[in-house]
């Protein structure tokens, strides 16, 4: 009798504790677009440092072409090429401007590059512009230009 009582005071327990955090998830108010977006960015950043590349290429609408003519396809094959590479990198992004205008967003990114562990000395600098676009509740990169500095820096160190 005692033995069950106890699993019933866990089990009710537990219910409640699943109640409660269901109740705290549902209570906190969505994230705005522009919190989803810097989410986005930090994303980005730890699949850079990471060496995901399927992490990097999930923020990549599926519509992606830039002012180069590279598809999403192109650009895909290009990221794993460098990521396949395994330098350690740690990178430093700062949105500088964000324009929301739904179902698109437009910012500009300065992202401080450094190779190895730790940043050491300046660091590379890159501009880069960004347009994205609302795709259901996630927003996705369909643009972005600046990135090709970066991939002939990498590719002359090669």
């Amino acid at each position: 009798m005692r033995s069950r009582r106890a699993l019933i005071g866990v089990s009710l327990l537990i219910l409640l504790a699943l109640a409660a955090g269901t109740a705290h998830f549902l209570g906190r108010p969505p994230l705005s677009d522009q919190q989803k977006i810097y989410a986005l960015v930090v994303q980005a950043q730890k699949a850079v440092e990471n060496h995901s590349s399927a992490g990097l290429t999930r923020l990549l609408s599926r519509d992606y072409v830039d002012s180069y003519g590279t598809t999403r396809q192109q650009l895909v094959a290009m990221i794993v090429q460098w990521m396949h590479g395994g330098e350690e990198v740690v990178v430093v992004p700062e949105i500088t401007d964000l324009q929301i205008r739904e179902p698109f967003a437009d910012m500009h990114v300065q992202v401080r590059l450094w190779e190895g562990r730790e940043p050491v000395g300046p660091g590379a600098e890159y501009a880069l512009a960004v347009r994205l676009r609302r795709e259901g509740r996630t927003w996705k990169v369909i643009t972005a230009d600046g990135w090709a500095a970066a991939q002939g820096d990498v590719m002359n160190d090669e």
